[in-house]
């Protein structure tokens, strides 16, 4: 009877040996995927006066709002001014929705102007 349990307790022995060898790569690689991740992966701090320096303001109604998009449109340029709108979005996604999603209606709007200017 005793070499009957020696021989179970070997077996249980290698078998956690080579678990742990596979649990121990797996972590390694995982490591070095969310170290090459985290580098690219930033967002730009938003430069308070950007968008109200043209007068856009969050609380404003739409035709304001649009109006003043469009001169920071004219000054900025597409990408420079999506890029803004898009920080306002992801900086207030959780804490406050309403804010998020009239950015999101002005990043919709820019995305049509540049739409009708490319036609």
């Amino acid at each position: 009877m005793m070499s009957r349990s020696k021989s179970r307790s070997r077996s249980s022995v290698r078998k956690t040996k080579s678990r742990s060898v596979s649990r121990s790569k797996s972590v390694k690689r995982s490591k070095s995927r969310s170290k090459s991740r985290s580098k690219t992966r930033t967002i730009a701090v938003l430069k308070p006066g950007m968008l109200t320096s043209f007068g856009y303001h969050i609380d404003l109604p739409m035709k304001e709002r649009h109006t003043a998009l469009k001169k920071a449109y004219k000054a900025y340029g597409y990408s420079k001014l999506i890029k803004r709108l898009n920080i306002l979005v992801v900086y207030n996604k959780y804490k406050h929705p309403e804010i998020a999603s009239i950015a999101h209606k002005d990043m919709e709007f820019i995305q049509k102007l540049e739409d009708e200017k490319r036609e």
